[in-house]
């Protein structure tokens, strides 16, 4: 079962798939120049071989039909013994169906894998293979909000990968540009794999900029806590509201009757005693106003005590 992680990295791929090509231009593969037209391959190249050779994405750099580098994205979250088995599979495959420099890139947001990852591959005879592996230490870390607007898929992943740090508060903003940049402030896959990278400070942080909606429900357990918190406090804080309101509402229809009756029986009611009692929010002293007005001779035996 493939993890919400796993989807919103490559995702994040789609949405602008020029950020591979300056995260392989920069690991220094210099077959890649710093920009080229970026493709992502038909899903029949994603399938490399029988159905247990199966990428995650293919990328292509260059024309669709005659690139002249490819790239096989894997997002690998765990180690994962049989995809140093595979990892150069792939490479082979597409290379000898493309005809160009191919790599396997990996994403990870863990160290340890990232190490794991990044260990040649025996093939043998004395021959290895490497993938490309961009994660903690390789991917840049975004805390500026003008970075973030020009590269939002990196800001995010940048989030995905050091948000757990003691530092995490400082990627919020710049994760507020770029799900703006990339029209994604409403996208829930976003938005919970966003809550799941972070700390709680830098999360806290996070729900303060997101309008999520009613029906939403998240199923990693502490959002889905502190949603239900949040939630939970907002219908509270409404129902007070609503509850205020309502009694402010009962209060000024009393002391407009209080007014008024006084004005009935012709008992003169000054500005200050008026601003008085229609400003009272007492409902009990109210009714004892409204009693003392049925007989008062003057607006003084009423408010008098």
């Amino acid at each position: 079962m493939l993890s919400i992680l796993h989807e919103f990295v490559l995702d994040l791929l789609r949405a602008q798939p020029e950020l591979l090509q300056s995260l392989l231009h920069d690991a220094g593969h210099p077959d890649l120049p710093a920009t080229a037209p970026v493709h992502l391959a038909p899903a029949d190249l994603n399938v490399l071989a029988p159905v247990e050779f199966r990428a995650d994405m293919t990328l292509l750099f260059g024309e669709p039909k005659t690139p002249f580098f490819a790239a096989v994205v894997e997002v690998q979250l765990r180690e994962d013994a049989d995809k140093l088995l595979t990892w150069p599979v792939y490479a082979a495959l597409l290379r000898a169906k493309l005809g160009c420099p191919t790599v396997v890139a990996v994403f990870t947001t863990d160290a340890n894998v990232a190490r794991w990852a990044s260990r040649p591959i025996d093939l043998g005879g004395g021959n290895t293979f490497t993938p490309t592996v961009f994660g903690p230490g390789t991917v840049p870390r975004i805390a500026d909000v003008d970075q973030a607007r020009r590269w939002p898929a990196l800001a995010l992943l940048s989030a995905l990968v050091y948000g757990m740090q003691p530092d995490g508060q400082e990627l919020v903003e710049p994760i507020k540009a770029a799900l703006k940049q990339l029209d994604k402030s409403q996208d829930m896959i976003y938005i919970e794999a966003l809550g799941r990278a972070l700390n709680d400070g830098a999360r806290k942080l996070l729900e303060k900029i997101m309008k999520l909606p009613e029906d939403f429900e998240f199923t990693f357990p502490p959002l889905r806590r502190a949603f239900d918190a949040g939630k939970a406090r907002g219908e509270k804080e409404r129902d007070e509201s609503v509850r205020r309101g309502k009694e402010q509402g009962e209060a000024l229809g009393k002391a407009r009757a209080v007014v008024r009756l006084l004005e009935r029986r012709r008992i003169l009611v000054p500005d200050a005693s008026r601003e008085r009692i229609l400003g009272c929010a007492d409902l009990e002293l109210l009714s004892c106003w409204f009693d003392r007005a049925v007989e008062a001779s003057s607006v003084e035996e009423v408010l008098e005590g």
